[in-house]
C-alpha cells in the first residue's frame, strides 16, 4: 500500500482506503469505546467541579504528571512491540488495547503539564501564544490533514514512508508553528475560524457573523 500511496493518484489513494476501510473499522471497536470514556471523564469533570479546582490552580498535577508519562510509556511500549512482533490477531489486539491505555496515560500527563506550565508566570506569554490556535480547533484539525496528504501522497509530494522519527518531529512542529502564526493573523480580522464558521452556520441554520466587530460596534 505504500507505493500506492506515495506514488498514485488521488483516486487510485481513495480506492486504497476503502479497501482498507474493513480493517480499520476492527480499529474502531477499540478506539470508539476509549473516546467515549474520554467524553464521559470531560462530562463528570464539568459536573464535579473538577474545571473550578483547575482554576484556582489546585490539584495533584506533579503526581499525576509522572504517573501519566509513566503508565504512557509502559503501555505504549508494550502496544508497538506487539504491534511489531506479535504473531496472531488476538494477541496483535490486546496490544492494541494495552496501547490505547498508555495513551490515557500519555493524555492525562499532557494536561497536568499544561496546567502546571499555565500556572508558572514564567511560561504565561509562552502559553497565551497558543490561544488563537485553540480558537480555530477545526479548521486547525483540517488544515492539518490537507497539508500532510499533500505532503505524504502520490498527487503531492510522495513523502509517504521517506519521513524519519526526527524529520518528522520537525515537520510536525513546523506545521503547527505556521498554523499558529496563521490562526493569528487570521483572528486579527475574523471572529471566527472559517471551518467553525461554517459549522455554525450549518448547525444553527441561520447567519453566523464571520467578521470581527470593530470598536465602534
Amino acid at each position: 500500500y505504500w507505493e500506492v500511496f506515495r506514488q498514485g493518484s488521488y483516486w487510485e489513494v481513495v480506492r486504497t482506503h476503502a479497501l482498507l476501510f474493513p480493517s480499520a473499522l476492527l480499529g474502531l471497536l477499540v478506539l470508539v469505546p476509549g473516546t467515549l470514556l474520554f467524553f464521559l471523564a470531560g462530562l463528570y469533570a464539568g459536573r464535579a467541579g473538577i474545571m473550578d479546582v483547575l482554576a484556582r490552580g489546585e490539584g495533584p498535577f506533579r503526581k499525576v504528571l509522572w504517573l501519566g508519562l509513566t503508565f504512557g510509556a509502559i503501555g505504549m511500549g508494550i502496544g508497538q512491540w506487539t504491534g511489531t512482533f506479535a504473531d496472531g490477531f488476538l494477541l496483535h489486539m490486546v496490544g492494541v488495547m494495552i496501547g490505547t491505555i498508555g495513551a490515557w496515560g500519555f493524555t492525562l500527563a499532557y494536561i497536568s503539564g499544561l496546567v502546571l506550565l499555565a500556572r508558572n508566570d514564567r511560561f504565561k506569554g509562552l502559553m497565551n501564544s497558543f490561544v488563537p490556535v485553540g480558537r480555530m480547533p477545526l479548521t486547525t484539525y483540517l488544515m492539518q490533514s490537507v497539508i500532510a496528504t499533500f505532503l505524504f501522497y502520490g498527487y503531492g509530494l510522495g513523502l509517504a514512508g521517506q519521513v524519519g522519527a526526527a524529520a518528522g518531529v520537525l515537520l510536525t512542529v513546523g506545521i503547527f508553528a505556521a498554523q499558529m502564526v496563521f490562526s493569528w493573523l487570521w483572528l486579527k480580522s475574523f471572529a471566527l475560524g472559517p471551518a467553525e464558521w461554517l459549522w455554525r452556520r450549518l448547525m444553527y441554520g441561520r447567519g453566523v457573523r464571520l467578521r470581527a466587530a470593530s470598536a465602534g460596534e
